[in-house]
C-alpha cells in the first residue's frame, strides 16, 4: 500500500514551468578600444639666448693676439655686396642679411684685414629660417669670388665648401650635430680655425667639421646667408673676433754671444 501512496503522490507534483536555466557562462572581456594618440602643442617659438662658449682647449693654445674685435655696427668697415635676391643692412648694432628668392644668396665682407691662418667667431642669431636655408661665414675671400664657406643649416646641418672661378665644390659632407641649435629664432656661435691646408668648423665651442684644401691660402673675411626652395631667410651677425695663430714652431732666439 505505501508504494501505491508513494507512486500516487508523484503523480501529483507537476513539473515547473518555462525554459530551463542556462548554465552559468564566462564573463566577456571589455572591448578594447583603441587609444589616438593626440600631438603635442608646441607653443609659440620664443628666442632663447644660446650659451656663452669658448673654443676646444687644443685650439685656445694655438691662439695668438687678437687682430680684430668688431661688433659690426659700423657700415664703413663692410662691403654689402648688390643682390636682387636680397639685402644687407646695419640693424639694432648688428649685421642683418636678408634673402628673398628661392636658391639666392647674400654676402657681405670685410676689405680688411687679409689674412691666411686665423680663429675666427661670430654671433649668429636666425629670425626666418627653415629647412634647406643656409648661413655662414666665409674666408681667404678673393676678388674673383673664391672663397671657403662655412656653412650652418638651419636643420641643423652644417658644410663646407670651396667657390672658384670654374665653381663650388664640396669639402664634407652635410653633417647633423647636437650642438647646433636649428630652426628659427635660434642663437649660434660659429666659429672657424684655418692653418695652412687645415680647416675646422665649430658650432658652439664644438669642432662639428674639418677638411683639407690647398686651393686658397689667404683672403677676407665675410658673412653669407642662402636661401633653400622657400626662398625666405633673414639673420643678424655680431661681435666678430679674429685671432692670430701662435707661431708652432718658434725660431729659437740665439744665445747673447759670449764677452771676450
Amino acid at each position: 500500500m505505501s508504494s501505491a501512496l508513494l507512486a500516487a503522490l508523484s503523480a501529483c507534483v507537476t513539473a515547473p514551468s518555462g525554459p530551463s536555466p542556462s548554465p552559468p557562462t564566462e564573463p566577456v572581456a571589455p572591448t578594447r578600444t583603441a587609444t589616438v594618440a593626440f600631438p603635442t602643442v608646441i607653443p609659440t617659438a620664443t628666442w632663447t639666448p644660446g650659451p656663452t662658449l669658448t673654443p676646444t682647449v687644443d685650439l685656445q693654445l694655438d691662439f695668438g693676439p687678437l687682430l680684430l674685435d668688431d661688433p659690426m655696427d659700423d657700415p664703413s668697415e663692410w662691403e654689402l655686396a648688390p643682390s636682387a635676391s636680397g639685402g644687407a643692412a646695419f640693424t639694432d648694432g648688428r649685421l642683418t642679411l636678408s634673402v628673398r628668392t628661392p636658391r639666392g644668396y647674400q654676402s657681405a665682407f670685410r676689405a680688411d684685414p687679409v689674412v691666411g691662418d686665423f680663429f675666427a667667431e661670430v654671433d649668429v642669431v636666425t629670425d626666418v629660417c627653415s629647412a634647406g636655408d643656409e648661413v655662414g661665414l666665409t674666408a681667404r675671400g678673393g676678388g674673383l669670388g673664391e672663397q671657403y664657406r662655412f656653412l650652418l643649416g638651419c636643420d641643423g646641418t652644417a658644410r663646407i665648401t670651396r667657390i672658384l672661378e670654374d665653381g663650388s665644390r664640396a669639402l664634407t659632407l652635410r653633417v647633423a650635430s647636437p650642438a647646433i641649435h636649428s630652426g628659427a629664432p635660434a642663437q649660434n656661435r660659429l666659429s672657424i680655425w684655418l692653418r695652412g691646408l687645415d680647416l675646422k668648423f665649430l658650432v658652439n665651442g664644438e669642432e662639428v667639421l674639418a677638411a683639407r684644401d690647398a686651393a686658397l691660402t689667404r683672403g677676407t673675411l665675410g658673412v653669407i646667408a642662402r636661401a633653400g626652395p622657400g626662398g625666405q631667410v633673414s639673420v643678424g651677425f655680431d661681435n666678430l673676433r679674429l685671432y692670430a695663430l701662435a707661431d708652432t714652431n718658434p725660431t729659437a732666439t740665439p744665445p747673447p754671444a759670449a764677452v771676450p
